[in-house]
């Protein structure tokens, strides 16, 4: 029954809102795996120290994120994961994106090869 009536328009809200992240972190110049616009999404920080060191800049903007970390992902291709979900909202949004921004000024993550 709420699939029926709400479905689509939540599921518009969590494409929309995950669009946000990729575009966002990677307009900051972060590597992010999503290619399909999934609502699951990771921010790829390099190393485990560096994974830990943008662990500590996201707790510090009260953001809740799963550490991706070897041997879950490469060696050195680890990072933050996020997952969106309907109840969401743009300032939490807004909020995850200015810790990006924070954290790209903090940690050497990698930057995007460009073709």
């Amino acid at each position: 029954e709420v699939n029926r009536r709400e479905g689509d328009a939540r599921r518009a809200q969590i494409h929309r809102l995950a669009s946000r992240i990729v575009d966002g972190a990677r307009e900051l110049g972060f590597v992010v795996e999503n290619e399909v616009g999934f609502p699951a999404l990771t921010v790829v920080l390099g190393g485990v120290d560096n994974v830990i060191a943008g662990c500590r800049v996201a707790w510090e903007h009260g953001l809740l994120l799963t550490p991706a970390v070897f041997p879950a992902m490469p060696l050195e291709r680890g990072g933050l994961r996020f997952s969106v979900t309907a109840t969401n909202t743009d300032a939490q949004i807004d909020r995850l994106l200015a810790a990006l921004a924070d954290m790209r000024a903090r940690v050497d993550a990698p930057m995007p090869v460009r073709g």
